[in-house]
C-alpha cells in the first residue's frame, strides 16, 4: 500500500549513496509497487485506441492521473537526495513525459467519444420512436435494428442481421431522422403486420414440421426463419443443414395455411390470431406508412429536447454560470460551463484552475503552483472552497513580496562617520564621534 509511512521509508532508503547501496533490493521492490500501482491502457495500445464510452475514458484517464501523481513525488524524492542518482531521476523525468503524452493524446480522443455517444444516443432515440410510431399502426419489424456506429467514424451505421444476407449495414452522413429510418426498412422489408410474439411463434411450430425432400441435400434437418412480408403476404424461409435456404412458404389468411413455393408444401397454420390479422386488415404496408403525418415523424424527441435542451442531455450554447467566489473579494467568479468544466476567473479576466468533473465523481483540474493536472477526489463545494483558500494566500504572498519590495525602495537616513585617532603609549585608542 502506497501512503505516506510508504514515502518515509522510501525517502529514507533513497537520502544517500550508503542508504541506497544497502537497500538496494528493497528500493527495487517499491519502486516496481510504485510502477505497477495503476493498471492503465496505453493510448498506444489497443485497448485504448478503442476505448469507446466515456466511463471507459474517466476510468483510465483516473489512473493516469494517479500515476502521475506518484510519479511526481518519487521524482521530488529522488531530486531531493544527497548526491542524487542521475540515470533515475532523467528516467523519471521521461516517465513522467509519456503520461503527458497519454493525457494529451486520450484529451484528443475524448472528444471523438463524445462525438460517439451523441451520435448513438440520437440514431437508438430515433429507432425507438420509429418502432413506437408504427407499432401504434400495427406495424411492426422482423429484426433488430441497431446503431453500429464506432467512435472513429465519421458517418452513423445502422445495422441487422439477416439470415439470408448477413449482417447488411447502412451508412447515413447524419443522425437519420425517423422517416429516413422508416423509408430504409421498408426498402429492405423489415416491416410486417405480425407482432414479434406471433412471429416467434409461428417460427417455433413451423420448426416442428418435416421438410425433407428427396434428393434435396441436407434437406432431412431442417429449420424455419426470416419471417417478412412481401405485397400483404408473410412469408417464411426453409434452410437446410448446410444454412441454405431451400423453400419459402407463404402465408394465405383464406385458408389459413402455409403454401411451398418450390415444393408445393401445404401447411395447416398452426398459430391463432394470424389469421385475424390479415382478415381484418387489407392495407399494404406501404399504404400504412403513408398514412402516418409527416410531422410526428421528424420530430422524434420532443419531450426529451424540451427537458435536456438536446439528445446528449446538454446545450452546448448555453451560456455558463457565474457564481460569486465566496471567499474571495467581489469580481472573482466561478465560470461554470454544463458540460462539466469550468474554471476559477479574476475580476481582471485571468483564469486560474480550469477543472473537468469526471462521471465517477473525481475532478481533473489544473493547479495553482505550475498548472499541471491533477485529480481532486473531494466533493465539488469541497474542492472549490481549497481552490480559493490556495488563491487567498497566494495573493498574499505577492502582497508581501510587493510590499517588501517597496520598502526597500525607501530613502535610508544618512550616516556620516567622523574618526579622530591618538596614539597613546599605553597603548592605542580610538574615539568615534558619530553625527547623523
Amino acid at each position: 500500500m502506497i501512503d505516506e509511512k510508504f514515502w518515509n521509508k522510501y525517502e529514507r532508503n533513497m537520502s544517500n549513496p550508503i542508504s541506497r547501496f544497502f537497500n538496494r533490493a528493497e528500493i527495487r521492490e517499491m519502486e516496481d509497487e510504485i510502477r505497477n500501482a495503476n493498471d492503465f491502457v496505453s493510448s498506444y495500445e489497443s485497448d485504448g485506441v478503442n476505448m469507446n464510452s466515456t466511463k471507459e475514458y474517466e476510468r483510465n484517464m483516473a489512473k493516469i492521473l494517479q500515476q502521475e501523481s506518484l510519479l511526481k513525488r518519487q521524482a521530488e524524492i529522488v531530486g531531493n537526495s544527497f548526491m542524487a542518482p542521475r540515470a533515475k531521476s532523467e528516467g523519471l523525468g521521461t516517465e513522467l513525459f509519456n503520461l503527458e503524452m497519454e493525457r494529451d493524446n486520450y484529451r484528443n480522443q475524448y472528444e471523438h467519444i463524445i462525438d460517439y455517444e451523441a451520435k448513438t444516443a440520437e440514431t437508438n432515440d430515433s429507432l425507438d420512436y420509429a418502432t413506437e410510431l408504427l407499432s401504434k399502426e400495427g406495424l411492426y419489424l422482423n429484426t433488430e435494428l441497431y446503431s453500429a456506429t464506432e467512435v472513429n467514424d465519421s458517418q452513423v451505421k445502422i445495422v441487422y442481421e439477416s439470415d439470408l444476407k448477413g449482417f447488411i449495414e447502412k451508412n447515413f452522413e447524419s443522425t437519420p431522422s425517423v422517416e429516413e429510418i422508416l423509408s430504409y426498412a421498408q426498402e429492405e422489408k423489415l416491416w410486417t403486420k405480425t407482432p414479434p410474439d406471433i412471429q416467434k411463434e409461428v417460427l417455433k411450430e413451423l420448426d416442428k414440421v418435416d421438410f425433407a425432400v428427396e434428393d434435396v441435400p441436407f434437406s432431412y434437418a431442417n429449420y424455419c426463419s426470416e419471417f417478412s412480408e412481401v405485397e400483404n403476404v408473410p412469408t417464411v424461409h426453409v434452410f437446410n443443414d448446410a444454412n441454405l435456404p431451400y423453400e419459402t412458404l407463404s402465408y394465405d389468411p383464406e385458408m389459413n395455411t402455409w403454401h411451398g413455393e418450390k415444393y408445393e408444401f401445404n401447411i395447416p397454420n398452426p398459430v391463432n390470431g394470424l389469421q385475424k390479422i390479415y382478415n381484418e386488415n387489407k392495407l399494404s404496408i406501404e399504404e400504412i406508412i403513408s398514412k402516418i403525418e409527416e410531422p410526428e415523424m421528424d420530430n422524434p424527441s420532443n419531450d426529451l429536447l424540451d427537458e435536456d435542451q438536446s439528445l446528449t442531455g446538454y446545450d452546448p450554447d448555453a451560456p455558463p454560470n457565474r457564481i460569486q467566489a465566496e471567499a474571495l473579494s467581489e469580481g472573482w467568479m466561478w465560470v461554470e460551463y454544463n458540460d462539466g468544466s469550468g474554471h476559477l476567473e479574476s475580476p481582471e479576466g485571468a483564469e486560474y484552475s480550469s477543472y473537468d468533473k469526471l462521471f465517477d465523481g473525481k475532478i481533473e483540474y489544473k493547479n495553482l503552483e505550475d498548472n499541471s493536472w491533477e485529480l481532486s477526489f473531494e466533493e465539488f463545494s469541497d474542492f472549490k472552497n481549497e481552490v480559493e483558500q490556495q488563491m487567498i494566500s497566494k495573493l498574499g504572498n505577492q502582497i508581501d513580496k510587493n510590499n517588501s519590495n517597496e520598502h526597500s525602495l525607501v530613502e535610508a537616513p544618512v550616516v556620516e562617520i567622523r574618526r579622530n585617532a591618538s596614539a597613546e603609549i599605553s597603548g592605542l585608542s580610538a574615539s568615534k564621534d558619530l553625527t547623523r
